[in-house]
């Protein structure tokens, strides 16, 4: 298991309790969805992931490495890799290639080993040719920037990669193409945590979600266990919502036209109406018939 908790709470001070008694186990390979209202611990969760915050109460392990240990951060952290919101701010290298090279290269790597961590990374986003790792990262548009920016964090080759809000800020073009690259990263066995306020993008790609309230893991489950009629309400109860292509059956099905689910995308949605409308093609056929 890459990334346990173990009954963990955190406080920032003693009046701000921030996660409280959260046991959860990130699975290898798995591409775990977060989501939870403004303040509700999903920041401090991803920070306790990689040592830059240790609990207030129990322990987290990352590989069996406890983050309590001082001496074990740095293992810590380069086995996890959290990339946070905007991370493309974080460029400042002269080219694209210096830019990822840089965290290799503190590692102490040979050059030919930082070199064939670079290419590698860049190719793992798709930003692997020549004329782009030689241009300034400042040339290129936001989406691509986005691309460096994580391509920094795989050359450091970490078993776990964190992201939060990783589509903030981009075009829905921008978004399809993050959306794309982070699927495929995960289908080569990379174990994704993903933060995000769109309940598009985690009914999408994630196999599991939890949900954070008030610093309490509150509900868990895949996507078509979380996104039902049954949660929903508990959902917007906690300023949370369901995907818009489930929110769309959900009402129609309150109008009397249920679809066969679960519907959590836009091609969910239109095959199951498609099922719908050729099932009542049939039965008026079968009325003509009669």
């Amino acid at each position: 298991m890459p990334v346990a908790f173990e009954q963990v709470s955190f406080s920032y001070d003693d009046e701000h309790v921030a996660l409280s008694d959260v046991s959860l186990v990130v699975e290898d390979g798995e591409f775990l969805g977060i989501i939870g209202h403004t303040g509700s611990g999903k920041s401090t969760l991803v920070q306790l992931m990689n040592a830059l915050l240790v609990p207030t109460a129990g322990r987290v392990l990352v590989d069996g490495l406890d983050t309590r240990e001082r001496k074990l951060r740095r293992a810590v952290r380069t086995k996890v890799g959290l990339a946070f919101q905007y991370p493309e701010t974080q460029l400042f290298a002269n080219t694209v290639a210096e830019d990822v090279a840089f965290g290799p290269r503190n590692l102490g790597l040979t050059d030919d080993e930082v070199d064939q961590r670079v290419r590698a990374a860049l190719e793992r986003v798709g930003m692997d040719d020549a004329d782009i790792m030689e241009r300034s990262p400042f040339d290129l548009s936001g989406g691509q920037q986005r691309r460096v920016a994580l391509a920094g964090i795989l050359a450091m080759e970490p078993s776990v990669l964190v992201l939060d809000e990783p589509a903030a800020g981009m075009d829905p073009a921008t978004v399809d193409e993050i959306r794309t690259y982070l699927r495929d990263l995960n289908d080569q066995g990379l174990t994704i945590v993903l933060v995000s306020h769109s309940m598009d993008d985690v009914a999408e790609l994630c196999s599991r979600i939890i949900v954070l309230d008030h610093g309490i893991l509150s509900m868990e489950g895949t996507p078509a266990e979380l996104f039902t009629s049954e949660n929903a309400a508990e959902l917007r109860r906690i300023n949370l919502d369901v995907p818009r292509a489930t929110k769309f059956a959900l009402e129609l099905a309150q109008r009397g036209l249920a679809l066969p689910g679960p519907i959590l995308d836009e091609r969910q949605l239109v095959e199951a109406l498609m099922a719908r409308h050729e099932e009542a093609r049939g039965h008026d056929a079968d009325l003509d018939r009669a």
